[in-house]
């Protein structure tokens, strides 16, 4: 007779030894004048799959966060990773979606809608265009590191997340805000949250 060890051992070798119908989806779009390039992992043996979309961290590039898209997308959850580049002060930084970097100049334009939103806005209607019935884009998870990460935050924190009623959730991972010393966004600039604007999203 077979021991409860032996059962749990044979039952997690089964669950790795399961395949993997795992795909990817290069696509380029353009968001104004930017050419944007977005890489969709996902397990095509499974229907309906929540989505996230995980934006990259200032001058990281997309491809650097395969190794978490493809781990993602073996539990069940499509993984949308991007990245362009845009211009960013003095030098080039490669961020996950065009920046509006006048929204950049004053706390009252950066709360009025998010840098990133525009990209966002066309990354999620490019999803659409896919009619993939292995994406549930009515279950979006917007997710980032570091200059993404505060992004992601920033898109439900300050309203923005009511022009994105598919996003119902968002995570950030070491997140920070990348911008000049002599800027009204400084590094070390602390916002209030207006808990009400955000109500319904939960932030990790």
């Amino acid at each position: 007779m077979m021991g409860a060890k032996h059962a749990a051992l044979l039952l997690a070798l089964a669950t790795y030894a399961t395949p993997l119908s795992l795909k990817a989806v290069h696509r380029e779009f353009k968001v104004k004048d930017a050419s944007v390039i977005s890489k969709l992992t996902y397990d095509a043996a499974r229907e309906r799959q929540p989505v996230l979309i995980f934006l990259s961290g200032a001058d990281v590039p997309h491809e650097k966060y395969a190794w978490l898209a493809e781990g993602l997308a073996a539990r069940g959850i499509a993984t949308c990773l991007s990245s362009t580049v845009a211009s960013f002060g003095p030098t080039t930084c490669l961020l996950s979606l065009p920046y509006d970097l006048a929204r950049l100049a004053s706390e009252d334009a950066y709360r009025a809608a998010a840098p990133s939103a525009d990209g966002l806005r066309c990354l999620l209607d490019d999803l659409a265009a896919l009619e993939c019935d292995a994406l549930d884009l009515s279950h979006v998870t917007l997710g980032g590191h570091s200059t993404g990460g505060r992004a992601a935050l920033d898109v439900v924190a300050f309203g923005c997340g009511d022009a994105f009623p598919e996003i119902r959730a968002a995570v950030a991972y070491g997140a920070s805000f990348v911008n000049g010393p002599s800027s009204p966004l400084a590094p070390g600039t602390c916002f209030d949250f207006d808990a009400s604007r955000g109500a319904g999203v939960p932030l990790l």
